[in-house]
């Protein structure tokens, strides 16, 4: 690097570090329900900062021309891996993170630095590398059963998915792999340019997930206690519940379920719940669940929407009302959700389908 890079890439590590420390304790300050997840997340980017910091003062000091020493730096940077990683699950798992647990993540990326630099042995350096493969490999494919698990209980508990639905995991399970990637890439190849494009993802990165966990409502139930298995293999516990909504006791709940929506008009509450539904009609989250599912072999949000859909779609066809308007009224929480799901259960647009019905009553 020239002096004027090595002067231009200080300025830039040292805001990055501040901007770092600063979302972590912002991550702090605002975790006011004391959530673990927050707390990880807060962890993370104040180890982010510091391993800018740490970089700085390598350059500084002429250490990081040693390649036992970049080695061994590269190596440490990897411990974020697992902490992004708890990150994620402890999201989506209740009382997930023990410190047995913990120490199982982290404990191999901190051994692995420490093997290295006390034998110097480059096999043990390819090693701590590969190392974050086979974590993924067992890791990822975990997470991904836990988003949609996770899914499948936000479908069955919610009439709504705004703030709640945990998609954009998946987005940051891919952002945080390809991180890996640009980081190894970052001290393989030294490149001033290199570095200011993965400094400016990595902070990108990280604002959209600060971003997207600050939004998150953290349901008050755990996921994966209430999910029901879609599938034949039913825990003895499950199909003994089936067993008991028998003909007489189905066909009461039926019967009540439609009172309340088709009379009482409760799918018109945006923020309508399986647990407010359950209190409603008598019974509880779990036999309304299977009820739903099992009986009616439908969720409880398609159940609830499908409501809403007819009732927008008898506004469409008998007034003029906005989109937004007529979304509201129907019961949906906004008119993007509206229209998405009207398309996805009509083949049309809201508009197409006012249009259309206009069309051929003109």
């Amino acid at each position: 690097m020239t002096h004027d890079n090595t002067i231009i890439m200080e300025m830039v590590r040292s805001s990055l570090f501040a901007f770092y420390i600063t979302a972590g304790i912002y991550c702090l300050i605002i975790n006011k329900k004391k959530l673990t997840y927050k707390y990880l997340l807060s962890t993370i980017l104040f180890v982010w900062g510091l391993e800018l910091f740490k970089d700085a003062l390598s350059q500084q000091f002429g250490w990081f021309t040693e390649i036992r020493v970049r080695d061994i730096y590269l190596l440490s940077d990897l411990l974020v891996i697992p902490l992004c990683a708890l990150f994620v699950l402890t999201m989506l798992y209740k009382k997930y993170l023990t410190l047995k647990i913990f120490l199982r993540h982290v404990l191999p990326f901190i051994v692995w630095p420490i093997i290295y630099a006390a034998t110097g042995f480059r096999f043990v350096f390819f090693c701590g590398l590969a190392f974050p493969i086979a974590y993924g490999i067992i890791v990822i494919p975990q997470i991904f059963r836990g988003i949609k698990r996770y899914e499948l209980a936000i479908v069955n508990n919610y009439s709504y998915q705004e703030n709640i639905n945990v998609k954009w995991l998946r987005t940051v399970v891919i952002l945080l792999a390809l991180t890996m990637i640009f980081c190894i890439s970052t001290y393989t190849n030294v490149s001033c340019l290199l570095f200011y494009i993965y400094y400016a993802y990595c902070a990108l990165m990280w604002i959209y997930i600060i971003y997207m966990t600050e939004r998150l409502e953290r349901p008050k139930w755990s996921p994966e206690a209430v999910f029901v298995p879609a599938d034949a293999s039913l825990k003895e516990e499950a199909q003994e519940m089936i067993a008991k909504m028998t003909a007489p006791v189905s066909a009461g709940w039926n019967m009540n379920l439609q009172n309340c929506f088709e009379k009482e008009g409760l799918f018109l509450n945006q923020n309508l719940t399986m647990q407010d539904v359950a209190i409603r009609i008598g019974t509880n989250r779990t036999y309304l669940s299977i009820y739903l599912n099992k009986k009616l072999h439908t969720t409880f949000y398609d159940y609830v929407n499908s409501y809403r859909l007819k009732y927008a779609e008898n506004m469409l066809t008998n007034c003029n009302d906005k989109i937004v308007e007529i979304s509201q009224k129907s019961g949906f929480n906004n008119s993007s959700t509206f229209t998405s799901y009207f398309k996805k259960k009509n083949g049309c647009t809201p508009k197409e389908f006012r249009n259309r019905y206009r069309a051929n009553n003109s």
